[in-house]
């Protein structure tokens, strides 16, 4: 009996494990280049997903040179905090439009990342080589 009571505490001890595992907050970030087409202008998409069963709350895109100077962006839409429910996303174009690239020397950048409300920090996959391998022509269209 004893036996059977130890290992279905262990079974549960192993389910809340996994479901505390799961129960988390999570973002993850892409970057992908559009070519141009119709009326749209080159640029570079950044998707930033949730992919944490709580919402979360993507507050700014930072982009980092080798020289330690960095460049932020805060995340808003409409003037209010961007929040993410359970498997959605929020996409921003680098372009002239939602972000000032005129001021930032895309060539140069090595690092792009993205912190949440919570002060983690999530990288952007292939950010940094998607935006040296169009930067000019991004900053063609600006």
């Amino acid at each position: 009996m004893s036996i059977a009571a130890l290992l279905m505490s262990i079974t549960s001890l192993g389910f809340l494990m996994y479901a505390i595992y799961r129960d988390r907050y999570t973002l993850e970030a892409s970057a992908e280049y559009l070519e141009s087409f119709a009326n749209m202008a080159d640029a570079v998409i950044i998707r930033i997903a949730n992919v944490g069963r709580r919402p979360s709350s993507p507050r700014q895109l930072i982009a980092y040179c080798p020289e330690a100077e960095r460049f932020v962006h805060l995340l808003r839409e409409g003037g209010k905090p961007i929040v993410l429910s359970e498997s959605a996303y929020y996409e921003i174009v680098l372009d002239d439009q939602q972000v000032p690239l005129a001021d930032w020397p895309l060539e140069k950048i090595n690092r792009w990342e993205v912190l949440d409300s919570r002060g983690f920090v999530y990288p952007v996959k292939n950010g940094a080589s998607v935006v040296k391998a169009y930067a000019k022509h991004m900053k063609g269209t600006s």
